[in-house]
């Protein structure tokens, strides 16, 4: 049953727009576990957030550019300014056409004026305590339905719970 109101929560396909903070993060298969070190059979998310509004998180094969810039023309606005990392796979965004700023995380920049990626690392830290705290451990082939549910939850965080209940109800009836 749970399942199935996380596929109701699946983002609503509606590009991004305004300042968008992008950003990749592993997760480990047992989150119970300790690390810093990205191990090889973790699995990637590759989340997009607008600043002061909704987030969109996918379940990808890898960080690749190949895979990246797919997800970021097909989810964010071409006049939308992005923010990111120095991720080798984001170095193409100027050259795609968006206006794009980084920071430096590896120099110990975490914000500088507007450029920051704050949101999206927030979201990162609801889903992975979400996990860790809840679940204790999510499967990778229903990572994307948890993930979804975390991301539905951050778009619509200024609602009322029952207000967020009537947006999955509404889905039902769409489907």
């Amino acid at each position: 049953m749970f399942n199935h109101i996380r596929k109701l929560m699946a983002s609503d396909g509606n590009l991004l727009t305004g300042m968008v903070e992008v950003d990749e993060a592993y997760f480990h298969p047992n989150p119970q576990k300790r690390t810093t070190v990205k191990a090889h059979n973790s699995q990637v998310v590759f989340g997009m957030v607008e600043r002061g509004g909704r987030a969109h998180a996918k379940h990808v094969k890898s960080s690749g550019v190949r895979i990246l810039s797919k997800e970021i023309a097909k989810g964010i606005d071409n006049n939308a300014i992005i923010y990111s990392d120095t991720h080798g796979s984001y170095k193409h965004l100027t050259k795609a056409g968006y206006v794009h700023f980084t920071i430096n995380h590896s120099e110990q920049e975490y914000v500088n004026g507007d450029r920051h990626t704050q949101n999206v690392e927030n979201l990162w830290s609801n889903i992975k305590r979400g996990i860790t705290g809840v679940y204790r451990h999510v499967d990778s082939k229903y990572l994307q339905m948890y993930v979804d549910e975390y991301a539905f939850r951050y778009s619509n965080r200024k609602l009322e719970p029952k207000y967020m209940f009537d947006l999955i109800l509404t889905n039902i009836a769409r489907q």
